[in-house]
């Protein structure tokens, strides 16, 4: 805006009409005169663009350009004065909003008072409370043989293998068949679907209802017929099976250990312990924040800006659209996004609400992380690259996400800063 509405601009006064929760309401009201200034302003500004017949552009004469650019005048001057207005508002409130503001109602003419009304949505203002000596409830979860033997038979699981079963058998539900099918619908002449070598587990649900207990007992080459609805239709299948075999697992031992990279079953079975204890950390780890959260949640009411929260649903939503495959994205339509959303909502209000009370313990506490935290968490990370390029990939890492690093270095303090000052309570 040019320094003749910036004058006339002193005379605005802004008053705060309500506040609820996080959304504030404000008024701008300024005189006549301001008003003016503005229209003088755009009509300036608009003839440095206006262009007609007879006249070099940017120079068409300001009584022509009023007659012929009237809208253009009025929409600029508008927005120069909800520009300076919005700006003086915050300035003199001291509002930091979270999102653009809200323009709720407007009176604006050439020759009149100006008023213009905003909603304007800010962070809460949290000041912390009852965040030390937090009653935390600690449970024992020692790694048992009887786990590390579990662990040992899952990993045996996914390097299983299918070996044929000796001649004779029987199908049973501990077996895996190769089979061919052919589904017949009622009173045609030729199979409607026909598969080759597909391999069924009888362990487990099949897509074709009824197979399982079709093919349980028969043995290699037989053949079983079975009636079943499939995708609401009527099919009679026909199901002959072509090999059966069991899962066969392979020994621990030495070489087994070896083929999963360790020098002996000895280290591989201190692996799995060691994977184990950590994992029982973790798990200890995320139990009690989540007791904390609780507490902190209980103790601390924290109103959110909604422009905000729905902001988080909207980035939420698009990652789980960018996970889906593209004939599922194209089925989702608005009101399912709608409602998949506010499925949503409650976990991001609780992080968010977390979020903001953790960092005003940091603030009360201290606690912020700085540039020396991120440098020395960047040089921890560095130190696990092997080459050049892996550093250097690093560092944009960091850099690229420099804020958000900052920020969860925080919450880590803010964290061990609440479990050192918590009571702990031995689960009996």
């Amino acid at each position: 805006m040019t320094p003749s509405a910036t004058g006339a601009a002193e005379t605005i006064q802004v008053k705060r009409l309500s506040q609820k929760g996080c959304a504030i309401q404000l008024s701008a009201d300024a005189p006549a005169e301001f008003v003016h200034s503005a229209f003088q302003d755009a009509l300036v500004q608009v003839q440095v663009r206006a262009q007609v017949p007879g006249f070099r552009k940017g120079k068409v004469p300001l009584a022509m350009v009023r007659d012929n650019f009237a809208g253009m005048i009025k929409e600029r001057a508008f927005e120069n004065v909800v520009r300076f207005a919005l700006a003086k508002a915050l300035e003199s409130e001291k509002l930091h909003p979270v999102d653009s503001p809200s323009l709720l109602k407007r009176e604006f003419e050439e020759g009149k008072p100006l008023h213009l009304e905003f909603e304007v949505e800010v962070p809460p203002s949290v000041t912390p409370k009852n965040y030390t000596k937090i009653p935390l409830l600690s449970r024992k979860n020692p790694v048992t043989d009887e786990k590390i033997s579990a662990a040992i038979k899952e990993i045996l699981d996914q390097n299983a293998r299918l070996e044929p079963e000796a001649d004779g058998a029987a199908l049973t539900e501990n077996h895996f068949a190769v089979v061919d099918y052919e589904a017949w619908r009622p009173g045609a002449d030729k199979p409607a679907h026909t598969a080759q070598g597909e391999l069924v587990d009888l362990s487990s649900d099949q897509t074709v209802k009824g197979l399982v207990e079709a093919i349980k007992g028969a043995k290699k080459g037989e053949t079983r017929e079975f009636e079943t609805e499939t995708a609401g239709a009527k099919f009679r299948f026909k199901v002959t099976v072509g090999e059966i075999k069991k899962k066969s697992l392979p020994d621990v031992n030495d070489a087994f250990a070896k083929e999963m990279g360790f020098e002996s079953e000895a280290k591989f079975r201190e692996h799995v312990k060691n994977a184990l204890e950590r994992q029982a950390e973790e798990d200890s780890r995320r139990e009690t924040l989540r007791q904390m959260e609780d507490h902190l949640i209980k103790e601390n009411a924290v109103d959110l800006p909604q422009s905000l929260v729905n902001h988080h649903i909207g980035l939420s939503l698009e990652r789980l659209m960018d996970r889906m495959l593209p004939e599922e994205r194209e089925k989702m339509n608005k009101e399912q996004l709608e409602k998949l959303g506010e499925k949503l909502r409650p976990a991001i209000e609780r992080d968010m609400r977390i979020s903001y009370i953790m960092h005003a313990v940091a603030n009360s506490e201290n606690l912020e992380a700085g540039e020396k935290d991120l440098e020395a968490e960047i040089e921890k990370a560095v130190s696990r690259a092997a080459t050049d390029e892996e550093r250097l990939k690093t560092r944009q890492f960091f850099e690229a996400r420099r804020n958000d690093i900052i920020a969860t270095l925080t919450e880590h303090k803010v964290e061990d800063f609440l479990r050192k000052n918590a009571i702990v309570t031995e689960a009996k």
